[in-house]
């Protein structure tokens, strides 16, 4: 008996994918290396600016899917215990064995991310056939999702690659198989959890959007109560200038006023006490 699934709820995966698109798609547009970060980007796990900054650095191997279940359990905090299950897939019956787990253990509309494996991680190459003597890497990573056919009412598992900007609606084992086996690909990795409600964290919760939007608002509001104070403190102030321009204006003008009548008074005084002397 396995723990829990490791699963994003809700995920929405058509409009998560457009998202996806709108916002540039492949990290660094390189379709070679990072399918896991592009993945754990595209669930949210990493910020698309924190998974460029890896693609930039990543391993030629690429990214270990031990590395891919450090990342989660970091974003948790370490409050889960994460194991990797591995499910053959070297024939189209281990493939539809496969995708049955994906439709027991995925719930509706969630997303997990999953690593089609070439070989065990930091083991020399599992060569069959078709593959012998390619250089090639560890694996590739890419998500799954769970969702209901709203026409048949039947629930059906979709394939999301971020990286190379793929979707495909309703995957089946009989062409699934051949697909995978071109590439390759010998097993798939998921990861599980032991909690029951573990699920890749979402970039923002809900809940942390809108309270995101009601600081914006209030922040908008404090900037224009502050435009509106300011231009209001400016307005006075000029109102202030212009009476107290007014007001030197009108002291000058009276101080010129009576000085001009002190000095008028004066020469009438003086004229006068002149004409008296003469006299």
């Amino acid at each position: 008996m396995y723990p829990t699934l490791a699963h994003l709820a809700n995920c929405n995966f058509t409009s998560r994918y457009q998202q996806w698109q709108a916002a540039g798609g492949t990290l660094l547009g390189n379709l070679n290396l990072g399918c896991g970060l592009n993945s754990l980007t595209f669930l949210g796990v990493l910020s698309r600016p924190k998974g460029e900054a890896l693609v930039s650095i990543v391993n030629q191997k690429g990214t270990s899917f031990l590395e891919m279940m450090n990342y989660v359990y970091t974003f948790h905090q370490g409050s889960v215990n994460l194991s990797e299950r591995s499910i053959p897939i070297t024939t189209e019956a281990e493939v539809q064995q496969f995708l049955n787990i994906l439709l027991q253990d995925l719930p509706d509309n969630s997303c997990t991310v999953a690593k089609l494996m070439r070989y065990p991680d930091n083991t020399p190459p599992h060569l069959v056939p078709q593959c012998k003597g390619l250089v090639l890497t560890s694996g590739h990573s890419i998500v799954f999702s769970k969702n209901r056919n709203p026409v048949t009412g039947l629930d059906e598992i979709s394939a999301i690659d971020p990286q190379q900007m793929k979707l495909r609606n309703n995957i089946k084992a009989n062409t699934s198989f051949p697909a995978w086996n071109n590439q390759c690909y010998v097993s798939v990795s998921l990861i599980y959890g032991n909690s029951l409600n573990m699920q890749l964290p979402r970039k923002v919760s809900r809940k942390a959007r809108k309270t995101s939007r009601k600081v914006r608002k209030t922040s908008r509001k404090a900037r224009k109560t502050s435009r509106k104070v300011s231009r209001k403190a400016r307005k006075t102030s000029r109102k202030v200038h212009k009476t107290s321009r007014k007001t030197s204006r009108k002291a000058r003008k009276t101080s010129r006023k009576v000085s001009r009548k002190v000095r008028k008074t004066s020469r009438k005084v003086s004229r006068k006490v002149s004409r008296k002397a003469r006299k």
